[in-house]
């Protein structure tokens, strides 16, 4: 009994797995005959290449830019006449009647210093002199005697002599006496620190109450009528300025067309860069020493550079490409004989006055679409049409 009811069971599971197979296999055949009734997509269409109109399209020549490429360096502005004035002598500064920011004229005191042991020295010279002028006077009116006394025979030659000689020795007396004054007053004067030109004071060391010392810069006097552009320059752009070059200059929102001075040839060890220098009129002082400036200037480049107008450019996700339009096969017009867009993708640089620089995938004798309709595709068939109001 046992073993009919076993039978029983494998023949049921048989039907089963049969009914089972067969259902898989209608599924599969109404999916493929659904399939197979349905008309293609757009994509589709559009790969298939078929359209009865051609699109009008504005096509345009890629732009070479003659191998010329925008070079620039950044600089500082400085004064070209500046002056740091300090003192010869040491002193307790006891005056110091200007302050940083100020404009100052040539002349101008900035500072005084303590002054009574020098300005005694300048009395004594004074004193000097005076003793040695009057010495001379004495020594004058004692060769005209010895000479009028020898003429009378009351001298003797040797008398006379020495007069000359005392005399001698008394203007020579008066010279150094003089010497000494001036050397005093020279002194005098290093008491007191004073703007070597105009300008503005933009550094003050000394305060009243300061110690002075010989040699330390004290002030500084900026005359800002004409700065100074020090720009560096890197090593591969050297060959492409040279002095009596025009560059222009951007500063502090103004732009400038400036004459290269000159290129200092000892460049820095550490950074490899070298000074390029050139002269700026500023009589408004709108400008100021300190403030960062770029120069730019237009060089020759070996390879030249790519360019198609900016409203060429396809985007597909994360690619950027442009629409190649082909020439008419046999000169033949009509669907058959249209020529046809072909996508390239490209690798785009920089963007400048509305196109874009194209950096590989172009050759430069091809010509694009521009302003490419959406539904524009690879092997879409085109008629060319005039641009419209001058577009590019």
């Amino acid at each position: 009994m046992n073993d009919s009811i076993l039978i029983r069971r494998l023949h049921s599971q048989s039907r089963m797995g049969v009914a089972i197979a067969v259902l898989a296999l209608s599924t599969v055949l109404s999916f493929v005959l659904g399939c197979a009734g349905e008309k293609p997509t757009t994509h589709d269409a559009k790969s298939s290449a078929h359209r009865a109109e051609p699109f009008q399209l504005v096509v345009r020549q890629v732009v070479r830019d003659q191998g010329l490429r925008t070079d620039s360096a950044s600089g500082t502005l400085v004064a070209l006449r500046r002056a740091s004035p300090g003192t010869k002598v040491m002193g307790q500064v006891v005056a110091a009647p200007v302050e940083e920011g100020q404009t100052v004229r040539r002349n101008q005191l900035l500072a005084r210093l303590e002054s009574r042991d020098l300005e005694a020295g300048v009395r004594q010279a004074e004193a000097g002199l005076a003793m040695a002028e009057a010495e001379l006077v004495k020594a004058r009116a004692n060769l005209e005697r010895t000479k009028e006394l020898h003429g009378r025979g009351s001298m003797t030659e040797k008398n006379l002599e020495d007069s000359n000689a005392y005399f001698s020795m008394t203007q020579a007396a008066l010279e150094s006496a003089r010497a000494n004054l001036e050397a005093a007053q020279v002194r005098l004067g290093y008491a007191e620190i004073r703007s070597p030109l105009d300008g503005w004071l933009t550094s003050k060391k000394l305060h009243v109450g300061d110690m002075a010392t010989p040699g330390m810069p004290a002030f500084v006097v900026e005359d800002l009528a004409v700065l100074e552009l020090n720009a560096d320059l890197a090593q591969a752009q050297l060959a492409k300025l040279s002095a009596g070059d025009t560059v222009s200059v951007e500063v502090a929102g103004r732009t400038l067309p400036v004459v290269v001075a000159r290129i200092v040839p000892s460049g820095d060890p550490r950074s490899r860069t070298f000074t390029l220098k050139a002269e700026i009129d500023n009589p408004s002082q709108e400008l100021r020493s300190g403030m960062f400036a770029r120069i730019f200037w237009t060089s020759a480049v070996e390879s030249s550079t790519l360019r198609v107008p900016l409203s060429a450019l396809v985007r597909r996700g994360q690619l950027e490409g442009v629409f190649l339009a082909e020439e008419s096969p046999n000169g033949q017009t009509g669907e058959a004989g249209s020529p046809r867009v072909r996508l390239r993708w490209v690798k785009i640089g920089a963007e400048h006055e509305g196109e874009i620089e194209i950096l590989s995938g172009l050759d430069g004798d091809e010509q694009v679409v521009i302003d490419p309709p959406a539904e524009l595709f690879d092997g879409a068939p085109y008629v060319q049409r005039p641009a419209q109001g001058g577009s590019r």
